[in-house]
């Protein structure tokens, strides 16, 4: 007999899948925008869930995963998606880093090349 997951777990799990998801489809999208460009590197500062630095509500959320990042918190659930994100892109061949973003100090950006 196969198990299957409950409605509760469901939910725990498509929250922190969906996040995970988003954050690697704004990457996905900046990465093809740049190849159409002839670039081999991109920097995405905003207007991600784990980057967002120029509106308000979600600026709070980045700088918690900023604050994460840099060891001033040890959220697990995003510290993990932090890291499923970069497994994914290295999986792909990519190479990925966090960095400071300069212009808010309180969050951080992906910078990936290929």
């Amino acid at each position: 007999m196969a198990f299957f997951i409950n409605a509760k777990q469901a939910r725990d799990k498509g929250r922190k899948d969906s996040i995970i998801q988003s954050e690697t489809a704004v990457i996905e999208n900046a990465i093809l925008t740049a190849v159409e460009a002839n670039t081999l590197t991109i920097t995405i500062s905003d207007n991600s869930v784990m980057t967002e630095y120029t509106n308000s509500s979600g600026k709070e959320i980045a700088e918690s995963y900023y604050t994460n990042w840099q060891g001033g918190a040890s959220d697990a659930t995003k510290l993990d998606q932090m890291a499923q994100v970069i497994k994914y892109f290295v999986d792909l061949g990519y190479s990925i880093h966090r960095q400071i973003n300069t212009l808010s100090g309180t969050t951080f950006e992906w910078v990936i090349s290929w």
